[in-house]
């Protein structure tokens, strides 16, 4: 699990079904990356659990690497710490579906829209 940001969608339809696969630049790195739909896992969510937990262990060579991906991807949320989010990701966020230059976004309620962030269309 690496923080990134979606920056474009593909769906492509074999036979019955369609799939859908995401290109994710990853925050901290000069990299990205095709992932399929069911590989994302939203942050907010999953930062308590797999986020934090990993910063914690700071074992690893790459944690400082870590560590200003997810201040990087913090502060693109809009967010001022580490600890805030912490805080943000235990008490839950209510999240509401913004519409923006014909764009619908998923962003905390009450938040504005971060330049760049979350660029992909919503599909139901």
């Amino acid at each position: 699990w690496w923080p990134g940001m979606v920056s474009d969608f593909e769906t492509r339809s074999l036979k019955s079904k369609s799939k859908t696969t995401y290109t994710v630049n990853f925050f901290a790195l000069d990299e990205n990356a095709e992932i399929h739909e069911t590989e994302i896992l939203p942050f907010m969510p999953h930062y308590e659990g797999i986020g934090h937990k990993r910063l914690m262990r700071c074992d690893n060579s790459g944690h400082e690497t870590f560590r200003r991906a997810l201040i990087l991807c913090v502060s693109t949320l809009g967010l001022k710490s580490l600890g805030q989010t912490l805080k943000v990701a235990r008490n839950g966020i209510q999240i509401a579906t913004v519409v923006d230059d014909n764009n619908q976004r998923l962003l905390p309620s009450g938040w504005k829209t971060p330049v760049g962030w979350e660029s992909a269309n919503i599909h139901k």
